[in-house]
């Protein structure tokens, strides 16, 4: 989920220590919020993914900033064991967030334990554990932990730069109103359903009200209902992660969107795949190329991964 930084500390010590600071983090990669079943908020802000303390953390009433997440620290003090809750239904992953502070680290936490993320991908939840005294007398194999609380992501907001690419639909100049994110280029559906309606590729955009699911219709014409291929203001945007219901012909796809303003932002390579239609980027001319009149290639999932949005 976090960036992971390798670095080396003499002294990796499980020792807790609550500061209150007062933090700005106007310019801001990306915001995760997690939220427990008692309302608590664990909130973590990434203010730069190439460096060492590049993060802020929001437990509670309690902030902590210089932050790093790095799995050399659990991995020394498990042992190089395993590490599991209780019941062992849940396998914590070997990272953990950390402040310095003079003569060693802090663990992030509070007065009831530390936090640990689960080992189960980008969007984990992370978990306030302390040790299992009798479990780990009767089973040395694993370290073990009691969950106190479970903080599970409920928003990931990130920073959605205003972009000026070039694209080009069938050899033909478009303007988009476009964002970058995190290296990639994001542009609305409806306005690229509404660029290539009439192609061989076209397909119609619907919105089920009652279902609150979008429909992809392959070979209809794009239907508009306004607002279609207008100017953006050129500004910076934050942009909210969002999983939504997409229906292709009948059939669920699974595709991961951003929010931006009350719009779904999708990857436009997953489009393209669903369509069979060709993209390509031309980094010399910053220039993004649609063609209908050729199919799909695998190769072009690469660095260069363009997406776009639905309104």
């Amino acid at each position: 989920m976090l960036k992971k930084v390798t670095a080396v500390f003499t002294a990796a010590i499980l020792t807790i220590v609550l500061s209150t600071v007062v933090i700005a983090s106007d310019n801001s990669l990306w915001t995760k919020t997690y939220q427990a079943e008692d309302g608590s908020i664990l909130k973590i802000i990434c203010l730069s993914e190439e460096e060492e303390g590049n993060y802020i953390v929001y437990l509670d009433d309690k902030v902590f900033s210089n932050v790093s997440y790095d799995g050399l620290i659990t991995y020394l003090n498990a042992n190089e064991k395993p590490m599991y809750s209780s019941d062992g239904k849940i396998e914590f992953g070997y990272g953990q967030l950390y402040a310095p502070i003079e003569g060693g680290i802090q663990i992030i936490g509070n007065e009831d334990g530390i936090l640990f993320e689960s080992n189960n991908g980008e969007n984990s939840d992370f978990h306030l554990v302390k040790r299992d005294v009798n479990k780990n007398s009767e089973d040395s194999s694993a370290v073990w932990y009691e969950i106190i609380k479970t903080y599970k992501l409920i928003e990931t907001k990130v920073t959605a730069l205003s972009t000026s690419s070039t694209v080009l639909i069938n050899g033909k100049e478009v303007a988009f109103e476009a964002y970058n994110i995190g290296g990639s280029n994001y542009f609305k559906l409806r306005d690229l359903a509404a660029a290539i309606s009439g192609s061989e590729k076209q397909f119609d955009v619907t919105w089920d009200e009652e279902k609150r699911v979008i429909n992809l219709l392959s070979g209809k014409e794009y239907t508009a209902v306004g607002g279609e291929l207008e100017k953006g203001d050129g500004l910076t945007k934050n942009a909210i992660l969002n999983k939504s219901s997409i229906y292709q012909d009948g059939e669920l796809v699974c595709m991961t969107a951003y929010n931006i303003n009350g719009s779904n932002y999708f990857k436009l390579r997953d489009i393209a795949m669903l369509f069979n239609f060709g993209v390509s980027w031309n980094e010399k001319t910053n220039t993004v190329i649609v063609d209908t009149t050729i199919d799909y290639l695998n190769e072009q999932e690469n660095s260069n991964a363009i997406e776009f949005i639905f309104e």
